[in-house]
């Protein structure tokens, strides 16, 4: 699906961010009122020097109190700030209690005013010459008045029959808000469309703007929607679409339920004949944030991030071709060990829900929760490792665990930085501490494990920075060739940045890089975040919000903050690389490894059969062929 949202704040700082989260989160648009910031345009530019793909449109611009000829410059100066690409303009005749009753116009023939100055503004966003003698509009401007390189993109707000006709003729499309799903098949899209194929233009946009509610309680969500939307139940124009439709207010309209039911429901819109939703998410019931961060995780799930923003042809043939997959159950598959099976058998875990941005003190409560409960895993796993040596160290501040395990030749000069998952947020302290001794002994090898800084406190670059300056340190005591750096999951991706940084800086690199279940790519623009969401057993949901806390000003997808993006053939040490068929992050590992390799780089993947996020906890054979492959990539890194 394709899927934007309702942007604007209070403030600039906000609205930047709140774009910049959006187009991490995925989404394709945001759309943007008459009155955000004073002047939407100006907000649209601010947001677009902050992003780089999300299309910015408006939603829309009154046409009355602006000239089309001034609203043809304004549009034309606002594409160019922002890429024409990404920009889109939304224009409409708004109503009688604002034309006239504020800004003192007549509102006798808003049909007639509204297609005359679509007319003129249409031909002055092509560079055309206008020579127009209209009712209620006149413009004579030659060719060129409006300094355009190609069209800008141009959505009406029409929900009469004529300006349906209008939009058909002389728009890219129609930009609707709480038409109801009956109204948009039986109204909206049959004239719309028809009216553009008489023209012989492409099939029109139809975009959908309405409220949405992930709540249990549908009454109690219908009710924070009268709420918020009392404003849209008292203007005629609105009430007219609602009628049509067989709905009697904002509340009636509104896309409300339960994931599943909110799932459907959405389908239903684009079924109807919308090409893509403009939603505002509300929040509902006692923990109204709880119900918003529920209603965007399930959008997020739902949004299509590939798609491509440059021509209205190009997202129309990509909305034709997105895969529908039903409904269905996923066995236990027979073809892995039954250790294997034993494990997947026992479920998904609960996907996380997730502070707000800005709640520090909250993601501190989640973080220290879930560190005590993975801590009380390890202490069932300490007596066994009664024999593992470690020094506790300190590195301009930070934390290090030098371990050795039982049995390693005095002599040994292999040694490994070993750098922890944990999503960027979780496993710090004697959880850091107690990976070290696990898979020390696991690898039988010698390890520096880091326990780097991490937000919410210390956001990015200060992780990073520890693990770079500890890899400085074992350079003091180690020759180059005598390392490999590696992680799992977000430890993967600090050692892939940690390599980019040294190679950067100029420093000897390490022998190899060890690379598993990666989480290389914080945008989550991969394939698998799609297919493998929900299928995933360990890692149910995506991490982005963890993401942008950890990114805090800089954009995801920076090489030190997404590894994937970064070029290759200045240089990489050779890599191991592990995923499975179940991983969320099987794109992340797939597509480092075909990074690599494009770049003449060595490196192996290793893919395992069912296996979800981490693999099998150690716990089953396939686990045990990669350790004997790991084994071996070691032994080559050392030769």
């Amino acid at each position: 699906m394709r899927i934007g949202l309702t942007g604007g704040a209070s403030d600039t700082d906000k609205l930047v961010e709140q774009a910049k989260l959006a187009e991490a989160q995925g989404f394709t648009s945001l759309w943007y009122a008459s009155a955000v910031l004073g002047d939407p345009l100006v907000a649209m530019a601010v947001a677009a020097q902050a992003t780089e793909r999300i299309e910015l449109g408006t939603a829309v611009l009154q046409t009355y109190p602006c000239h089309p000829i001034l609203q043809a410059n304004r549009a034309a100066a606002a594409a160019a700030a922002i890429g024409r690409s990404r920009f889109t303009l939304g224009i409409g005749p708004s109503h009688a209690s604002l034309v006239r009753d504020i800004y003192g116009l007549s509102y006798d023939h808003p049909g007639r005013n509204t297609e005359e100055y679509v007319r003129i503004l249409s031909l002055l966003l092509k560079g055309e010459a206008v020579e127009f003698e209209g009712d209620d509009w006149t413009a004579h401007a030659p060719a060129g008045t409006v300094v355009v390189s190609e069209p800008v993109p141009v959505l009406l707000a029409a929900l009469g029959p004529r300006l349906l006709r209008v939009a058909g003729e002389w728009t890219d499309g129609v930009i609707s808000w709480t038409a109801p799903i009956a109204a948009i098949e039986r109204h909206i899209s049959p004239r719309v469309r028809a009216a553009a194929a008489e023209a012989g233009r492409p099939a029109p946009r139809i975009v959908a703007g309405l409220p949405v509610v992930v709540h249990d309680d549908r009454h109690e969500a219908r009710e924070a929607v009268a709420r918020t939307a009392a404003f849209y139940g008292s203007h005629p124009n609105y009430v007219r679409i609602m009628e049509l439709g067989g709905a009697e207010s904002p509340a009636d309209v509104a896309i409300v339920g339960d994931e599943e039911s909110v799932r459907r429901q959405l389908q239903d819109v684009l079924d109807a004949g919308a090409t893509e939703l403009w939603l505002n998410v509300i929040g509902a019931g006692e923990d109204r944030q709880k119900s918003r961060q529920r209603c965007i995780d399930l959008l997020r799930d739902l949004v299509d991030k590939s798609v491509s923003l440059e021509s209205t042809n190009e997202r129309d043939a990509i909305q034709s071709q997105m895969l529908h997959v039903r409904g269905r159950d996923i066995p236990v598959p027979t073809s892995v060990s039954t250790e294997a099976q034993s494990i997947l058998a026992n479920g998904s875990t609960e996907p996380a829900v997730y502070p707000a941005p800005d709640d520090l003190e909250a993601w501190r409560s989640l973080i220290a929760t879930a560190d005590d409960q993975i801590a009380e895993g390890f202490k069932l796993m300490l007596p066994m490792m009664a024999d593992v040596d470690v020094v506790d160290r300190t590195i301009n501040g930070t934390q290090v665990y030098v371990v050795t395990p039982p049995g390693l030749d005095p002599d040994d000069r292999r040694v490994y930085l070993e750098i922890h998952g944990g999503s960027l947020i979780f496993c710090g302290g004697e959880i850091c501490r107690g990976l070290g001794m696990m898979n020390a002994t696991r690898h039988s090898i010698r390890m520096w494990a880091v326990d780097y800084r991490m937000p919410p406190d210390h956001p990015f670059p200060a992780g990073l920075d520890d693990c770079v300056q500890t890899y400085e340190a074992m350079l003091d005591e180690y020759r180059a060739e005598q390392i490999v750096v590696g992680g799992l999951s977000a430890g993967a991706n600090l050692a892939a940045s940690l390599v980019l940084r040294v190679r950067d800086e100029r420093l000897p690199m390490p022998a190899g890089v060890v690379l598993l279940s990666p989480e290389l790519d914080l945008t989550e623009s991969g394939d698998s975040f799609r297919t493998l969401l929900g299928v995933d057993t360990t890692l149910t949901s995506g991490l982005l919000p963890i993401n942008e806390l950890y990114g805090g000003d800089h954009q995801l997808a920076d090489p030190y903050l997404s590894p994937l993006f970064a070029d290759f053939t200045t240089g990489f040490p050779m890599t191991f690389l592990s995923t499975g068929t179940r991983d969320l992050f099987l794109s992340n590992a797939v597509r480092m490894h075909r990074a690599l390799r494009s770049a003449g780089v060595q490196a192996e993947l290793h893919v395992i059969e069912a296996a979800p996020h981490g693999g099998f906890m150690g716990m089953a054979p396939e686990d045990r062929d990669i350790d004997i492959e790991l084994a071996g990539f070691l032994q080559r890194c050392f030769a």
